[in-house]
């Protein structure tokens, strides 16, 4: 297919010049002849290398259904390319490299790649992640009988061109580091089901548009306060210059928990407990022994006080929420009826871990809930501790708990 290792190199080097959209205009290059290029990405690590001089990027590679994903911005760079010859279809979403007669097209969010009309599957599509577009490299690297290794210890994935010939172009000085360009609005990198795999593996991405805080103590608030009550499926919100409004929860306010528990409730304050409000549930009991909590819609509530939308996903099972730590690579996944919390911080040792709420995740009407009584979940979701960051940057002044004796809940922040 391929006459000489210099046609291979010049392949491999358009593909992966493969992008939605150059911001700027790529530096001019030098030229040398005779060279080896040897480019080195790590998974999660948010720079390359270039015959062991490094270079930095504003994005990350990561492992998609097994296979490698680069960003494919840089790993032009890392090659010596600019944005020619690739051409970027908004409407279908395509990217098509021309080279004299050959044509390959990719599209984002399809497994197929095209080359000469001719397809080829792939087991991952290339997908825009906080818009970059993000290419399995191994179906490249074996369409154009290019070499790719992988180090499964150090999580590294390695290029290797043969020798470039003379006057070729070689990767530049130092690449611009660009603010990530806006993907389209229906781009998203999580899945639903949301993929527990990944969440596990660290390798679980956010929406492209999703949002952390200036840093690790969390976003800015957009509420003072909330006030809830069991029964009602409406909330009053109180913003921050002390303007008040109807907050809709999706579904009522209720207790839930075992039978004792319940009925206990309903006979003790019947004017505040009836059998639409407080159910029998007998699989809910926290981590203290406690029967049963008082369930709060949670997404209504945490958009309310300032997550934005994107950082917040629920797929029926399992509720993710991105940006802790004022980087939204770390999430807090909860899975319906458990306590089990998996978390990533990136950096930590190790990045993965698990954790538990005091409650498990309720479900009613579809809509995820989050338990609160003396101890309250929804607080450790959301605000700041003392000394302790939060995905809101902000900690609670008063209440945060339940009345049981009049049904009622709710946070005051500072």
């Amino acid at each position: 297919m391929f006459k000489n290792e210099k046609q291979i190199v010049k392949w491999l080097a358009l593909i992966l010049a493969t992008v939605v959209i150059f911001t700027a205009v790529a530096p001019a290059f030098a030229t040398t002849s005779n060279s080896t290029w040897v480019a080195k990405f790590w998974i999660g690590e948010p720079y390359y290398e270039v015959n062991g001089q490094r270079y930095d990027m504003d994005t990350t590679p990561y492992i998609s259904n097994g296979q490698t994903m680069l960003p494919i911005r840089y790993a032009a760079y890392a090659v010596g390319l600019t944005e020619k010859d690739v051409q970027w279809d908004q409407a279908t979403r395509k990217v098509t490299i021309k080279k004299g007669s050959d044509t390959v097209v990719f599209t984002i969010g399809n497994k197929n790649m095209v080359k000469n009309g001719k397809t080829v599957a792939m087991d991952v599509a290339p997908e825009i992640m906080r818009g970059r577009t993000m290419l399995p490299i191994r179906f490249v690297a074996e369409a154009l009988d290019a070499r790719v290794d992988w180090d499964d210890a150090t999580w590294t994935v390695t290029i290797t061109l043969g020798e470039t010939g003379s006057n070729e172009v070689q990767p530049p000085v130092q690449p611009p580091v660009q603010p990530p360009i806006q993907p389209p609005a229906n781009g998203t990198v999580v899945s639903i089901p949301i993929d527990m795999t990944a969440a596990w593996n660290g390798t679980l991405l956010p929406k492209p548009d999703a949002q952390a805080g200036p840093d690790m103590w969390g976003l800015e608030p957009k509420a003072k306060s909330i006030e809830c009550k069991v029964g009602s499926r409406y909330a009053t919100v109180t913003r921050l210059d002390g303007s008040k409004y109807t907050l809709d929860l999706g579904t009522e306010v209720v207790v839930a928990g075992m039978a004792g528990s319940i009925n206990w409730l309903k006979s003790t304050f019947p004017k505040v407990y009836n059998s639409n409000n407080a159910i029998i549930d007998e699989t809910i009991e926290d981590e203290y022994g406690k029967t049963s909590a008082c369930y709060i819609s949670f997404i209504p509530v945490a958009k309310a006080f300032g997550v934005p939308d994107a950082n917040i996903v629920w797929d029926g099972t399992h509720l993710a929420v991105f940006g802790y730590y004022g980087d939204t690579r770390n999430y807090r996944i909860l899975t319906a009826g458990s306590r089990e919390v998996v978390c990533k911080v990136v950096g930590n040792k190790p990045e993965v871990a698990v954790g538990h709420s005091s409650f498990p995740l309720y479900v009613r009407n579809g809509i995820p809930m989050l338990g609160v009584d003396s101890v309250n979940d929804i607080d450790g979701m959301l605000f700041a501790g003392p000394g302790s960051p939060g995905l809101i940057n902000t900690a609670i002044q008063s209440g945060g708990g339940f009345d049981f004796v009049n049904g009622e809940t709710g946070w005051t922040v500072r």
